[in-house]
């Protein structure tokens, strides 16, 4: 952690290491919808995460704010012995919050006392999931064949939201303070992928599909009142 250019700018650089025990997670192939043993589908798993933080701090001014970057990886493992049943085979795999790369900004900006400018930036690695990679017949019927467990990812977030606020009030010795927030919410428009399913149709083929939220920009006013 240090300052510079006279104590306007904070600069901070973090790392972490630790191990994670007795960890559960599902077995391959676990059904959880109105499942009454849920107990019986999950298994022990041992864990392992580390990574390295950075942060860029400008606290005061009329531009402020702060820009932030983590790079981080999570591992799980199955403990135990159950053979060509274990996850991954036995093998490492990326727990479903692992996200490599994850970057944040936060930035105002005022015009006057009264208003000013605010703008949010979200960027991360898409989480890791695991998607059928083939189909073969077995004892009359359709089966799928699976990847390794979380060897695929949806698409990257990104979103980005800007608002002006307005605080028309800004005497300290007013008996009530009242302010307000005009923004849009995603202003991009992207629609961030939240989870992705696999169904199969009539003709066999096995189809992919993506679910997202809020996958258009957001209007919204928010209103503030202190006494």
């Amino acid at each position: 952690y240090t300052n510079l250019f006279q104590n306007k700018v904070e600069i901070s650089v973090e790392g972490y290491y630790k191990q994670m025990e007795n960890y559960l997670d599902y077995k391959s192939g676990a059904v959880l919808v109105m499942s009454r043993n849920l107990a019986a589908d999950v298994v022990q798993t041992q864990g392992k995460a580390y990574g390295v933080e950075f942060m860029l701090k400008k606290p005061l001014g009329k531009l402020n704010g702060w820009l932030a970057y983590t790079w981080s990886r999570t591992q799980l493992r199955e403990v135990g012995d159950r053979g060509n049943m274990a996850i991954n085979g036995g093998d490492w795999y990326y727990a479903s919050y692992d996200k490599p790369h994850d970057v944040k900004l936060v930035a105002n900006y005022k015009f006057t006392q009264r208003i000013s400018l605010s703008v949010n930036g979200d960027y991360a690695t898409g989480r890791p999931i695991t998607i059928p990679v083939a189909k073969y017949q077995y004892d009359g019927a359709t089966k799928l064949y699976y990847s390794g467990r979380n060897s695929h990812r949806i698409p990257d977030y990104f979103r980005i939201d800007v608002a002006m606020n307005f605080d028309p009030t800004h005497r300290l010795d007013a008996f009530t303070h009242f302010s307000f927030t005009v923004g849009v919410y995603n202003i991009t428009g992207r629609k961030n992928v939240y989870s992705v399913y696999f169904d199969t149709n009539s003709a066999g083929e096995v189809k992919g599909h993506k679910l997202c939220i809020f996958g258009a920009p957001i209007p919204y006013v928010n209103f503030n009142f202190k006494f």
